[in-house]
């Protein structure tokens, strides 16, 4: 006798395929409901492969961009961009990249042989040297150039070329990021039609806290204008002139590479005679020649970081370097 379950009537069925009908529409809904919450919803599109170089430069991107996307940041802020040689991760990263936002010749010098062989498809952006940026010429003469040691060439720039040349460090001024920001802004949106509102209202909530920034420092750094005092290298010019501070020299020319005995002679001179309050270094760099010249003649050392060394990269960095900077400043030059 056969013991099995009778096989269901259609009858028995109806609930069953009710119930599976309405489930195959609510997942259908919601489906539905999902493509049209992404497609009105730019800043969860596609994501875009974004490039940028050094630590302050990939601060604001990030800010720009938001929650659209993660960009690449090439250089880690331990290690100098002058002379930097790309890892093979690092290598692939530039490669892969759809937009690449980068300084100068002068600060990523290992870059400009890789991007004359970049294919058309890759978006190049710098900003070194946009229309209405603060350009400051390099500092000559007295402690800022030695008469032995001369303003290192880059790579494939002629003498000629580089008298034309400007100081990189341009970032250190935040009048200028706020060129940089609306610049990439405008390219972002170029690659990437459908956030262009989103990354203008990021934008401009960007540059109002820049303006904030500026107005900070401004106030902080105002009793100090007339303290004399010495860097590591020329780094923080534009940071200096926008605050209008008093720095006299600086230690090396080339932070690359050590000073020649003439220029420590100079550097130890300068410091006996007592006026420099203090001598800044830089956490990239040994400073084992300064910590003998501050043996020496009893000037305070203490640290400027032009580059984010040690902070964590993303939307914030741009304004703990800063805030770093002005910080060390008021500290040493204040006499604490």
């Amino acid at each position: 006798m056969n013991t099995s379950e009778p096989n269901p009537s259609p009858e028995d069925e109806g609930p069953n395929l009710k119930f599976a009908a309405i489930a195959g529409t609510v997942v259908l809904s919601i489906m539905l409901i999902a493509v049209v919450f992404l497609r009105d919803s730019p800043h969860l599109a596609e994501k875009r492969h974004v490039l940028a170089t050094i630590p302050p430069l990939h601060s604001l991107v990030s800010a720009i961009m938001g929650d659209s996307g993660t960009p690449v940041l090439l250089l880690p802020g331990g290690t100098s961009p002058h002379g930097h040689i790309l890892r093979p991760s690092e290598n692939e990263a530039f490669y892969r990249a759809q937009l690449i936002i980068w300084v100068d010749p002068t600060v990523e010098t290992s870059l400009p042989q890789m991007i004359n062989h970049l294919p058309n498809h890759i978006y190049l952006l710098k900003v070194g040297t946009l229309e209405d940026m603060t350009l400051l010429p390099p500092r000559r003469g007295g402690l800022w150039q030695s008469g032995t040691q001369e303003v290192p060439v880059t790579q494939g720039e002629t003498a000629a070329e580089h008298d034309d040349v400007n100081d990189p460090h341009v970032w250190l001024d935040p009048q200028n990021a706020i060129v940089w920001v609306n610049s990439i802004t405008n390219n972002l949106s170029t690659l990437d039609p459908p956030n262009a509102i989103y990354y203008r209202e990021n934008a401009d909530a960007l540059i109002t806290r820049l303006q904030a920034l500026d107005a900070e420092l401004r106030e902080q750094l105002a009793p100090f204008t007339d303290v004399p005092y010495l860097v590591y290298h020329d780094a923080y010019q534009y940071f200096e002139a926008r605050y209008a501070l008093n720095p006299v020299g600086a230690f090396t020319l080339s932070a690359d590479r050590p000073i020649s005995a003439r220029r420590y002679s100079e550097m130890q001179a300068l410091l006996r005679d007592g006026d420099v309050k203090c001598l800044f270094v830089e956490p990239q760099f040994p400073p084992q020649q300064v910590e003998r010249l501050v043996e020496e003649t009893g000037v305070t050392m203490a640290y400027l970081d032009p580059l984010g060394v040690g902070l964590i990269p993303g939307p914030e960095l741009y304004f703990r370097l800063m805030r770093g900077l002005g910080n060390s400043l008021a500290t040493c030059l204040g006499g604490s």
